[in-house]
């Protein structure tokens, strides 16, 4: 486990975000591709050996000695016809059931969890494969911080929390029903700073296990239709709203108000790049400016961030997930870095008009806060 305590976590995380960026080029320039259909229905069952990663100085007090994680994933391939799915390359979608021992029982107790995932296939050979897994669901963690039983624990302050995994599959057939599986992942626990302490658990992991699959494989060759796609933009404006605490622990909690205008163009069927301005009212900067006495021209402005984004969102069906890099104009006050990160899901309605959202907003891959969104696309 030397390696995850040489190689820093905001680096790995920037790979896995490079592979899920240049992975939607990929399949967005590929028309003929030979795809191995998965079975109708598939699980696997892997045990894992890990290591909390500390990404600060404030975590040195606590061990992160290795420890076991297990997975039990339960899946199935995306629908073979669609378009979507095509220019995908026939995902994977499932949902995983984890365990997660933190190497320091007493201090972070153990984590149990729960996320929906979609894999997508950077490779597939008649008995071997290589895919991207990415998924976000909420954990359990038995032994969050209290101020009496349990001060140590500076890194999670809720025993609900939510999860986001990343990680690296590798299948090798064996039968027509058995494969051999392994990974290597990395799974983030933390609550969005919505309750201090809130460092947040990395949990590093290489993986190994068995994959079933109820039917045999199928191999079958797919055309990917670009007949009569049109690559349409359009502009969309979104409102948001996130909760956040200050750095007291079980102080205020902040609302943080947002809104954003972007144009958005498809590139493919399943594939959406945008480039627009994010705007951010923080409650917590203007009572930071107030209590302390902080003398400025005009406080709300002071309170607001400005920022350029561009983004990256898949489409699956009438579901949407999204990945958003930007950088601040303005940024006067409780400076976090000059580059923000947005990810996350959008459900679309009203034929693709409206959408609401669930995001996590991070600087250099640390939480800043989640928020509940809601957009239109204007035309």
């Amino acid at each position: 486990m030397a390696l995850f305590r040489i190689v820093p976590i905001k680096h790995f995380l920037l790979i896995i975000l490079l592979i899920f960026v240049g992975n939607s080029v990929l399949f967005g320039q590929v028309d003929t591709t030979l795809l191995f259909n998965r079975a109708d229905l598939a699980f696997d069952i892997s045990a894992a050996y890990g290591t909390m990663v500390k990404h600060t100085p404030k975590m040195n007090h606590i061990d992160n000695k290795p420890d076991l994680a297990f997975e039990i994933d339960i899946f199935k391939h995306a629908d073979v016809d669609a378009y979507w799915s095509q220019a995908l390359g026939i995902p994977d979608l499932g949902v995983t059931i984890l365990y997660n021992g933190f190497g320091e029982p007493d201090i972070l107790g153990r984590g149990f969890g729960i996320y929906p995932f979609m894999g997508m296939y950077l490779l597939r050979a008649k008995k071997f494969s290589i895919r991207f897994k990415s998924g976000a669901g909420f954990s359990y963690i038995t032994e969050p911080y209290d101020i009496n039983d349990n001060p140590d624990n500076n890194v999670i302050g809720t025993s609900i929390n939510n999860i986001i995994h990343l990680g690296l599959n590798f299948t090798y057939q064996i039968t027509d029903h058995l494969h051999i599986y392994n990974a290597m992942s990395i799974t983030h626990h933390s609550n969005a700073s919505y309750q201090t302490p809130n460092l947040g658990i990395n949990f590093v992991t290489a993986s190994l296990g068995v994959q079933y699959q109820a039917d045999k494989i199928r191999s079958v060759e797919r055309k990917y239709k670009t007949e009569g796609f049109k690559h349409a933009g359009d502009l969309r404006a979104r409102i948001g709203i996130g909760v956040k605490e200050n750095q007291i622990t079980g102080g205020p909690k902040y609302p943080i108000y947002n809104f954003s205008i972007a144009y958005a163009r498809m590139y493919t069927p399943a594939h959406r790049w945008s480039a627009g301005l994010f705007i951010e009212y923080n409650t917590l900067i203007s009572d930071f400016i107030q209590n302390n006495s902080i003398i400025v021209d005009n406080p709300q402005l002071a309170s607001t961030k400005v920022a350029l984004e561009v983004g990256d969102e898949f489409i699956i069906n009438h579901t949407g997930l999204t990945v958003q890099i930007g950088y601040y104009l303005h940024n006067s006050f409780l400076k976090q870095g000059n580059v923000l990160t947005r990810y996350g899901i959008q459900q679309y309605f009203l034929n693709h008009k409206l959408f609401i959202g669930l995001y996590m907003k991070s600087h250099y891959f640390r939480a800043d806060y989640a928020e509940f969104g809601i957009g239109y696309k204007l035309g």
